[in-house]
């Protein structure tokens, strides 16, 4: 770890990775911390923000774009110099209503800004442009993100470039470098029956993919067995999640397709009580609180603590082809633990329900998912082929941490 004036040997970007930590930590010092973290187990401290960490992405030449609520807004950092490069606040009465982007193919900058009163701005802006503040570049022809963002994406290896914005209700919109709309998913007028969980980056593929769960008219979420508004059980607890890509070349011929779509069904040890992992004693429904895409392969992480992975092309692609419960450590149990009681509240245990979390593709098969807990973060690397844990390490915001267990 870096304390103090202390230097340590550069390493390469591929095997240092960043940590945006939660706004819900317990902590409210590690709520302030970037990290990131090397391939030899230990982490460094990047910066310390005046606001929660809202989230991580990829920039260029090994740097993290990181966004923050409150105060510094878009921060990008230089992982293996270890130096704060470039930062723009969102401005006054604006926030940052997701982690902003870098779009490698166009060289821009997309972030989503929230005023009240107002459906979200998406702005545009290259790294030597002059920007003052963020709100400075919202003008009367500024794009207005209608009906909420639940994410932004890079565009992937396409003609120009932009980004991928997916709204409350799952539908994709693509737009260009400019951030002029070039193109919509098929399903963004009639998207309004549906809500997202999780919207997250295709690993390799340029693609965004998207969970979206069915709206319960009057229901409290989680708590009803009874079909509501015509909803049966199965379909409230099933998710959908869908493959997203943009393609075509000229403003004819853009489009976003939808590469695969799959309602997977939650695993039966989702709803298993204690001691029972066959699921005979159903609790509180799950819900996806992070979610992974590689070509075809696809991993949700259940907010009962509960990995599976899915084949997007098998024959019933809804089933799950590998499932494993997490446990506090990062290994995987055969026993669900935790009482019914925190599930219904969304609290995190070492093996009970988890309020949130995040995952990614490392390739080849593998899937990395990071969980808070009290102190730092926990990463979990598992092969989706042969549902194993490959490797555990826990990260602290103070620095250091190291591998605790697999290989």
């Amino acid at each position: 770890s870096l304390r103090g004036r202390r230097r340590r040997q550069p390493l390469a970007h591929r095997g240092r990775r960043v940590v945006g930590d939660s706004a819900q930590s317990e902590r409210r010092r590690i709520r302030r911390v970037s990290m990131a973290t090397d391939g030899d187990g230990s982490s460094v401290t990047l910066g310390r923000h005046g606001g929660s960490v809202k989230g991580a992405s990829a920039g260029a030449d090994g740097a993290a774009v990181v966004t923050v609520q409150g105060g510094d807004g878009v921060v990008v950092y230089d992982c293996n110099a270890q130096t704060r490069v470039r930062s723009w606040t969102a401005g006054r009465g604006h926030d940052l209503a997701v982690p902003a982007t870098l779009d490698p193919v166009s060289g821009k900058f997309f972030a989503a800004l929230d005023a009240p009163g107002s459906d979200p701005a998406l702005v545009a802006w290259g790294d030597g442009d002059p920007v003052a503040s963020l709100d400075t570049l919202i003008t009367g022809s500024t794009a207005r993100l209608v009906g909420g963002v639940a994410a932004l994406v890079p565009a992937g290896n396409v003609q120009g470039g932009g980004v991928l914005a997916v709204d409350g209700a799952g539908a994709v919109r693509w737009f260009g470098a400019d951030a002029r709309k070039l193109a919509a998913s098929a399903g963004e007028k009639n998207a309004g029956d549906a809500a997202v969980d999780a919207a997250t980056r295709e690993t390799g593929g340029g693609g965004v993919l998207v969970v979206t769960r069915a709206k319960k008219d009057g229901a409290k979420s989680g708590k009803s067995k009874k079909k509501d508004a015509g909803v049966d059980e199965e379909t409230l607890n099933a998710r959908v999640a869908t493959l997203y890509r943009a393609a075509g070349t000229d403003d004819a011929g853009r489009s976003v397709e939808c590469v695969w779509r799959v309602e997977a069904r939650p695993p039966a040890i989702c709803f298993a009580s204690d001691g029972d992992t066959d699921g005979n004693a159903a609790s509180v429904a799950p819900r996806v609180i992070a979610a992974a895409a590689e070509g075809g392969a696809l991993t949700l992480v259940w907010s009962s603590g509960v990995w599976a992975s899915y084949d997007p092309h098998a024959e019933d692609p809804g089933a799950p082809v590998r499932a494993l419960r997490l446990g506090g450590g990062g290994a995987a149990l055969k026993k669900p633990g935790g009482k019914r009681g925190a599930a219904a509240r969304g609290e995190a245990s070492d093996s009970g329900a988890l309020p949130h979390a995040s995952a990614a593709s490392l390739g080849g098969g593998y899937f990395a998912v990071a969980r808070a807990r009290a102190g730092g973060a926990s990463v979990t690397v598992l092969d989706a082929r042969f549902g194993g844990v490959h490797a555990h390490r826990n990260v602290d915001a103070a620095g250091g941490g190291g591998l605790g267990g697999g290989s």
